[in-house]
Parts: C-alpha cells; structure tokens; sequence
C-alpha cells in the first residue's frame, strides 16, 4: 500500500534530521494480527447506518483494550493477507485476492466478518487501518 511506504519514508525522514534511530515500517496488518485485537473488549458499534448510509465518525464510542476503535460496524479493513492461487509466486501483484475484515455500515456483520476481494476493489464501505512494526528495544 503507498501510503504505508510514504508515512515511514516521511517518518524516517524527520527522524534522520532529528538524529534519532529510523522506525521499521508502516503496514497493513496481517489477517491474524487483525482478528487478535477484533477479539479483545470492546464497545461495538453494529449496522450504525444513517440516512446518507455513509461511515460514522472514527472515534464514536470507546476503544477496546488496545486504543482501537470501531473494528466492526463502522468500515470493514483491508488486511496485508491475500489469497493465494495456483503457482502465484509471492512477488507477483497481479490478480492477487486480499482478505478484508470486519462488519461495516451497510451490513450487520461484526468482526467474524471475512470477504475476498480483488486489490483494485473500491467501496466505500471499505477502508484501512495501518500497523507500526516494532524493533525490540523500541
């Protein structure tokens, strides 16, 4: 995703001025790092359709355990994993499928919610969430 390589290319950046040690990277999280902080405590927010049908506010309600706010009800979330078929080879981007999660406005699905869908899918029930990798020690 390009605005994940533009915020740490921007991060690092500053921080090369600053003399301070470069961050790893911004991603989009993995399926299974998704799930993980979907599961946890949350105040959920289900089927919040208005009448323009368009997403809430990003921070409605209060966040789950780990800061986190509406990871079901609002958008469903771009994940990092894709499906993978035939003998695609990991560096391939064409046709690549990616899993997307989570309930969003225009359904009643909660955070069990899984599709498939091509990478060039636009909707604007759809969005992302982006992920920090950490170096230990950081």
């Amino acid at each position: 995703m390009y605005y994940c390589i533009w915020r740490t290319q921007t991060e690092n950046d500053k921080l090369d001025k600053q003399r301070k040690p470069r961050i790893h990277q911004y991603r989009l999280p993995l399926e299974e790092e998704w799930a993980y902080v979907a599961t946890q405590p949350k105040s959920l927010i289900v089927n919040t359709k208005s009448v323009e049908d368009l997403p809430g506010p990003s921070k409605c309600n209060k966040p789950n355990i780990w800061g986190l706010y509406n990871l079901e009800g609002n958008v469903s979330e771009w994940t990092a994993s894709y499906i993978k078929h035939g003998n695609l080879s990991d560096t391939e981007k064409e046709n690549k499928q990616y899993v997307v999660r989570g309930g969003s406005w225009r359904n009643n699905n909660g955070a069990d919610a899984r599709i498939i869908a091509d990478q060039s899918e636009k909707a604007a029930n759809i969005g992302f969430r982006i992920v920090r990798t950490c170096l230990s020690g950081r």
